[in-house]
C-alpha cells in the first residue's frame, strides 16, 4: 500500500493603526492701536515718493514692500498635532507532506500428512517533511502639523462647554 498526503495553508494577517495627539496651547492677543506704533524713514521716504510722483508702480513697490493690510490685534498660540501611523503585514506559509509505503508477503506451503511451512515478509517506510516560511514587514511614521486656527476654545472655558 502506498499512501502521499500533502498539506498545504497560508495565512496573511495585515493590520493599520492611527494614533493621533493633539496638544492645544492657550492663545495670547497682542494688541497695536495705531498711536503707539513709529513710522520708519523708509517707509515716510516711500509715502513721499508715491505722493510727489503719483506713479502707480510707485505704489505698487511700496505695497510690496510694506504691505496693504496693517494689523491691529494678533492672536498668537495654536495647537501642534502629532499623527503615527503604524503598518504591519504578516505572511506564514506552512506545508507537511507525508508519504508512508506498507508492503507485506506471505507464503504457506503444506503437503497433508508430510509436512507444512508458512513464511511472512514486511517492509515498512515512512517518510514526513514539514516547512514553514514567516514574513513580517512593519513600518512606521511619524508626522508634526502646527495650525493656530482650532484652538481658540483652550483659552475660554466657558466657550469649550
Amino acid at each position: 500500500m502506498i499512501a502521499t498526503y500533502k498539506v498545504g495553508q497560508s495565512r496573511l494577517w495585515s493590520t493599520e493603526v492611527l494614533m493621533l495627539t493633539l496638544y492645544q496651547v492657550p492663545r495670547v492677543t497682542v494688541y497695536l492701536p495705531a498711536e503707539d506704533l513709529e513710522v520708519t524713514d523708509e517707509f515716510a521716504e516711500a509715502v513721499s515718493r508715491v505722493r510727489k510722483s503719483q506713479n502707480l508702480c510707485d505704489l505698487r513697490q511700496l505695497h510690496k514692500r510694506f504691505g496693504q493690510i496693517f494689523c491691529s490685534e494678533i492672536m498668537l498660540g495654536g495647537c501642534l498635532q502629532t499623527s503615527k501611523t503604524l503598518t504591519a503585514v504578516e505572511v506564514k506559509d506552512e506545508t507537511m507532506s507525508r508519504s508512508k509505503f506498507n508492503g507485506n508477503v506471505g507464503l504457506a506451503v503444506g503437503f497433508p500428512g508430510v509436512a507444512s511451512g508458512s513464511m511472512k515478509a514486511s517492509h515498512e517506510n515512512q517518510d514526513q517533511n514539514e516547512d514553514g516560511n514567516r514574513d513580517f514587514n512593519q513600518r512606521e511614521n511619524l508626522s508634526f502639523s502646527a495650525t493656530g486656527g482650532n484652538t481658540s476654545f483652550v483659552a475660554d472655558n466657558q466657550r469649550r462647554i
